[in-house]
C-alpha cells in the first residue's frame, strides 16, 4: 500500500510539473504573439520594475523535501549603459512549503548584474538578465541560515504608452547546496526619463582671423591674430541663445545655423552652412531620420541631408547639412536677413512625422568674407570677368608684340600685366571701413575684398584686392598665380614653369625665387604698383626670405585653393573699361625688361670676358658668352660669339648648333638644318644637334627624315624627346601639340 500511495504522489508531482512547464510556455508564447497596442520603444534609461513570480522549486531545503510551487516578488533598478545593454540590482522575497510536514521557509535575496532589452519590431522587446548574489534563508523549523546563488531569467516586454510596459519572463535560480527552481514572472515596469526644456549655447561658425594689412612705408604690419575676443553679437557671427524646440518625440538641443557669405555658395554645396542636433525624447525607435534645409528666396529647392538610420530614446545624434544656393545670393549688396526652414523628419509607429522650425539666415554681402582660412581669397578670382578680360588682354598683346621671346614667358607676362595695372592708373589704398588698426582687436572681423572688375573700375584697393585681381589677370591669360601670407600682409606669385634646376640656370638671383614642391615661384609685391615690376619682385623676395625663416611666410597656389573654394563672379559684371595707352604700356614694359636684363647678365658678361680674356680665347667660355646673350634674345651679339668660335674651329658642335638654333627661331629652317648637320657630322652623338635635325626637317615637311631623327632621339634620351612630343605628329596637329606643349620658341642651346 506504501509503495502504491508513493507511486501515486510522484506521479501526482509529475503531472503537476508539466503541467506548470506547459502553462509557462504557453504564457510566454502568448506574450510574444500578443498585438499589444503596435507602439516601438527602445531600452530605458531608468526603470523600476516590480516582479510576481510563480516558482516550480526542485531539490530539497535543509535536508526536507519542498513543495513544488512556491510564490515570490521582486523589485529591481536597472540603468542603461546605452544601446541594448542594462545594468541594476534586484531585491526578492519568496515563500516556500514543506512536503509532508507543516510549515516551510521564506528568503531574502540581494542580487545584482546586467542585461539586455532588444527592440525589432513594434510593440514587442527581448530581454535578459543574469544576476547573482546572498540569500538568507528563514525555516520556520531550523532558523536562519546565509547562502550565495544566481539567477537567468529570459522573457519579453510590451509597452503601453510611453512610460509603463509589461511582459513576461522564463528563468532559472540555483542556490548553493540548497534547492533549485524554475521561475515564471509577470512583469510590470516603469521607465523614467528627463523631460522639459533646456537652454543651450549654439557657438559660432568657428574663430576668424583678421584680414592682412599692410603699413604705409610698404612692410607687413604686425600679425593681429592674438587681438581679444568679442563676442559673436557684436561681431555679427551667428552665436546666440537658443531655446529647445520639441515636439511628442524629438527635441531639437543644439542648433548652429552660421552667417552665409554669397561669395561662397558654391562652396556650401559641398561643405556644411550649419549643424543640427536632435535627441529622441519618446521610448520609441525613431527610424530613418533626416533633415532639410530650405531658405525660399535663395534656394531653388530644399537640400535633404541623411541622418541616422534609426535613433533610440534618450540617443541624440548630430546632423551636418550644407546647402544649394542659387546664384542670386550674389546679388546681395548689404547684410541681410532671411527665413531659413528647417524640417526634421522621422518615421515612427510606422507614420511619417515632421518638426518644422523657421529660423532666421544672417547672410553677408557678397564682398564679405573672413580670414580663419587665406585660401578664400581663392573665391574672388574670378578670370571671366569682362573687366579684367580688357585688362589682361591688352597687356598679353604688348607682351608678344615686344618681342624678348627667349627671356622665360610667364616673367614676360607676369611683367606685362603688372606694368599694365600700373598704366591702368591702379592704387594702393587702405579700406577706411577695415583699418588695421581695429581689425588686429578684433577675432570675428568680417573683411570687405573686391571683385576684379570692381578694383578696376574704381582704379585701387588694398593688399588682397590689388593681390585678387593681379592673381585673376594672370589666369586669364593662362599663367599660375599664387597669393603669399605673412603676418597681417599678403601679396601675389607667378609660377615660372621651370624645374628648380632650370631656374637656377636661367635666373642669376635664385635667392629672389619661391621653390615649392618642385615648382619655382616669382614673389610680387601689390602696393608699390608706382614703382615697377622689378622693384615688386625684389620687394616681394626680401618679405618670403624674412618671414619664411621665421615659418611665418605661406604659399597658396590659386587653382589648388579654387578647387576648394570656387570662384564666383558677379551678375552685373556690366563695366567696360578703356583699356591703358599701349605706347604707354609697351614703354614701361621695355623699360621693366631692358633692365631686368642688364641686371641680369652685366655681371655674368664681365665674368665670361675675364675668363675668355685669361685663356687667351678658350671657345668654351665664348660659346657661354653666346649663350647667355641669346637666353635674352641679344641675338646679334649672340651670333657674333658662335662665328668668332667656328672662325678659329669649322667643327665646334657647340657653336655650330647654337647658330643653328638661331636661325630656327627666326624661321630660316633650310639654314638651320644646314648647321645642324654640320653639327651632326662633328659629333654624332649629340643630342641637341638630333634634336635639331628633327625639328627643322619636321617644319619643312620632310617627315620621313624627321620621323627617323625622332625615333633615335626617343632611343638616346627619352626626357628630351618627350617634351618635344609634337614631332611624332603632322600639319595642323603637330602645329596645336607644339602650342600646346609651349615648345614652339624653345631650343635646346648647347652649352
Amino acid at each position: 500500500t506504501a509503495i502504491v500511495k508513493r507511486g501515486h504522489l510522484m506521479h501526482n508531482h509529475q503531472r503537476r510539473l508539466r503541467s506548470w512547464m506547459a502553462a509557462a510556455l504557453l504564457a510566454v508564447l502568448a506574450l510574444i504573439a500578443m498585438p499589444l497596442a503596435a507602439q516601438e520603444y527602445g531600452p530605458p534609461s531608468f526603470a523600476v520594475t516590480a516582479v510576481p513570480s510563480a516558482i516550480v522549486t526542485l531539490g530539497e531545503y535543509q535536508g526536507r523535501e519542498v513543495r513544488l510551487l512556491g510564490v515570490g516578488a521582486d523589485v529591481s533598478a536597472l540603468k542603461g549603459l546605452g544601446g541594448p545593454f542594462l545594468v541594476g540590482g534586484r531585491l526578492g522575497i519568496s515563500r516556500h512549503g514543506f512536503r509532508n510536514v507543516d510549515g516551510g521557509f521564506t528568503t531574502l535575496a540581494l542580487l545584482g548584474g546586467g542585461g539586455f532589452h532588444f527592440s525589432e519590431r513594434p510593440s514587442l522587446a527581448f530581454v535578459g538578465e543574469l544576476a547573482a548574489g546572498l540569500r538568507l534563508g528563514m525555516s520556520d523549523a531550523t532558523g536562519a541560515d546565509l547562502g550565495l546563488g544566481a539567477r537567468a531569467e529570459f522573457g519579453t516586454d510590451s509597452a503601453f504608452g510611453n512610460n509603463f510596459r509589461v511582459g513576461a519572463r522564463l528563468g532559472y535560480e540555483y542556490w548553493l547546496g540548497q534547492y533549485h527552481g524554475i521561475t515564471l514572472s509577470l512583469t510590470g515596469a516603469f521607465a523614467f526619463r528627463e523631460q522639459g526644456e533646456r537652454e543651450t549655447q549654439v557657438e559660432p561658425a568657428g574663430p576668424t582671423r583678421p584680414k592682412p594689412a599692410q603699413q604705409a612705408d610698404g612692410s607687413a604690419a604686425a600679425d593681429p591674430a592674438d587681438g581679444p575676443a568679442v563676442t559673436g553679437e557684436e561681431s555679427g557671427a551667428a552665436a546666440r541663445t537658443a531655446v529647445v524646440h520639441s515636439d511628442e518625440f524629438v527635441a531639437v538641443t543644439s542648433l548652429n545655423l552660421a552667417r552665409v557669405f554669397p561669395v561662397f555658395y558654391k562652396y556650401y554645396n559641398a561643405n556644411p552652412v550649419g549643424s543640427i542636433e536632435i535627441r529622441n525624447d519618446s521610448r520609441k525607435i525613431l527610424r530613418d531620420v533626416q533633415m532639410q534645409f530650405n531658405v525660399p528666396r535663395y534656394m531653388d529647392s530644399p537640400r535633404t541631408v541623411e541622418g541616422p538610420a534609426s535613433l533610440s530614446p534618450a540617443q541624440s545624434a548630430s546632423i551636418p547639412f550644407t546647402a544649394l544656393f542659387a546664384n542670386t545670393i550674389m546679388d546681395v549688396t548689404t547684410d541681410t536677413v532671411a527665413t531659413a526652414q528647417i524640417t526634421v523628419s522621422y518615421t515612427v509607429d510606422g507614420a511619417r512625422k515632421s518638426l518644422v522650425l523657421d529660423e532666421t539666415l544672417n547672410i553677408a554681402n557678397r564682398n564679405a568674407m573672413t580670414w580663419d582660412d587665406d585660401r578664400k581669397a581663392a573665391a574672388f578670382v574670378t578670370p571671366n570677368d569682362p573687366a579684367l578680360q580688357v585688362v589682361a588682354r591688352g597687356a598679353a598683346g604688348v607682351v608678344r608684340e615686344a618681342g624678348y621671346n627667349l627671356v622665360n614667358e610667364p616673367l614676360r607676362y607676369a611683367m606685362g600685366v603688372y606694368e599694365a595695372l600700373r598704366a591702368y592708373g591702379l592704387q594702393y589704398v587702405v579700406d577706411p571701413n577695415t583699418p588695421f588698426t581695429e581689425f588686429s582687436a578684433q577675432e570675428y572681423a568680417i573683411d570687405y575684398l573686391q571683385f576684379p572688375g570692381q578694383t578696376i573700375q574704381v582704379r585701387g584697393g588694398d593688399c588682397d584686392d590689388l593681390s585678387i585681381c593681379y592673381a585673376a589677370a594672370l589666369h586669364a591669360i593662362g599663367h599660375d598665380a599664387a597669393f603669399i601670407t605673412i603676418p597681417g600682409h599678403i601679396y601675389a606669385a607667378v609660377n615660372t614653369r621651370l624645374t628648380p634646376a632650370e631656374a637656377r640656370r636661367e635666373f642669376s638671383r635664385a635667392d629672389d625665387l619661391i621653390i615649392q614642391d618642385d615648382t619655382v615661384w616669382i614673389p610680387v609685391e601689390m602696393t608699390i604698383l608706382g614703382e615697377g615690376f622689378l622693384r615688386a619682385w625684389e620687394q616681394g623676395a626680401k618679405q618670403w626670405r624674412e618671414y619664411a625663416a621665421r615659418g611665418e611666410a605661406v604659399l597658396y597656389p590659386v587653382s589648388a585653393a579654387a578647387e576648394v573654394y570656387i570662384p564666383a563672379g558677379l551678375r552685373d559684371d556690366y563695366y567696360r573699361p578703356t583699356p591703358a595707352d599701349p605706347v604707354e604700356v609697351s614703354r614701361a614694359y621695355r623699360s621693366q625688361m631692358n633692365r631686368y636684363i642688364d641686371l641680369e647678365i652685366l655681371p655674368q658678361v664681365a665674368q665670361l670676358q675675364d675668363q675668355i680674356t685669361r685663356s687667351n680665347n678658350d671657345p668654351r667660355y665664348i660659346n657661354r658668352l653666346g649663350v647667355l646673350y641669346a637666353r635674352y634674345d641679344l641675338r646679334d651679339r649672340a651670333q657674333t660669339q658662335f662665328e668668332l668660335i667656328l672662325a678659329q674651329d669649322s667643327r665646334h658642335v657647340g657653336a655650330l648648333v647654337n647658330l643653328g638654333n638661331l636661325h630656327f627661331l627666326a624661321a630660316r629652317f633650310e639654314q638651320a638644318l644646314l648647321y645642324y648637320d654640320r653639327a651632326r657630322a662633328a659629333g654624332p652623338d649629340n643630342e641637341a644637334a638630333l634634336l635639331g635635325v628633327a625639328r627643322a626637317n619636321h617644319e619643312l615637311e620632310n617627315y620621313g627624315t624627321a620621323s627617323r631623327a625622332y625615333e633615335e632621339l626617343q632611343e638616346r634620351n627619352a626626357a628630351l624627346a618627350d617634351r618635344f612630343a609634337y614631332l611624332g605628329f603632322r600639319g595642323d596637329d603637330a602645329a596645336r601639340a607644339a602650342e600646346m606643349a609651349r615648345v614652339t620658341e624653345v631650343v635646346v642651346w648647347e652649352e
